[in-house]
């Protein structure tokens, strides 16, 4: 589990899952997010988010 500092770092990104969580095809965080998602730190200052979503999925 995440320590208290994480978490506030990741802030952003939970908060993408939160409004996220309707939209019923896949889709997933990518570039740098992603990476900091899966090692579990921020490695840089991020000054956006990528969403990414299959190209099948993108018109309803």
């Amino acid at each position: 589990m995440y320590g208290v500092e994480i978490m506030t770092e990741f802030q952003l990104c939970h908060r993408i899952k939160e409004l996220m969580s309707g939209f019923d095809k896949p889709w997933f965080i990518a570039g740098g997010w992603a990476i900091d998602l899966h090692i579990g730190q921020k490695t840089r200052e991020h000054k956006d988010i990528e969403i990414a979503v299959f190209r099948q999925d993108q018109r309803m």
